[in-house]
């Protein structure tokens, strides 16, 4: 019973997961676009909620998402063993070290993700 409760409260055993500044602005930009640009308020909530939840999933399985040297060629070393998560129409990639989680910035589908992360976090 005690791990159902561990499991349910967040206790010490889950990743812990924190944003950079640059992920944290993309969640804001996206919001902005949705409510400003599509005049739609209510899903800028849903879809900004949508991806913290899928991202949730990391404090119990941070390394579900796979590496991004696993789908590209050249990956820069200092991003050998970030990874990716889908959620939506949107891509996370991030960084799991130790017992954390770091979510280094968000993507659209569409956008040209790897060439994108490559040039605005390095």
């Amino acid at each position: 019973m005690r791990k159902l409760f561990e499991r349910v409260l967040g206790l010490p055993h889950m990743t812990r997961i924190f944003f950079s500044p640059a992920a944290l602005r993309k969640l804001e930009s996206i919001h902005d676009y949705i409510t400003n640009t599509l005049h739609q308020p209510q899903a800028a909530q849903s879809v900004v909620a949508g991806i913290l939840d899928r991202l949730d999933i990391l404090k119990l399985n941070p390394d579900i998402g796979p590496k991004i040297s696993s789908r590209i060629d050249n990956v820069p070393e200092r991003f050998k063993n970030t990874r990716l998560l889908v959620c939506g129409k949107y891509i996370a990639l991030y960084d799991h070290i130790g017992n954390a989680v770091q979510i280094l910035i968000i993507y659209h589908g569409r956008e040209d993700v790897y060439g994108r992360f490559f040039s605005e976090i390095d």
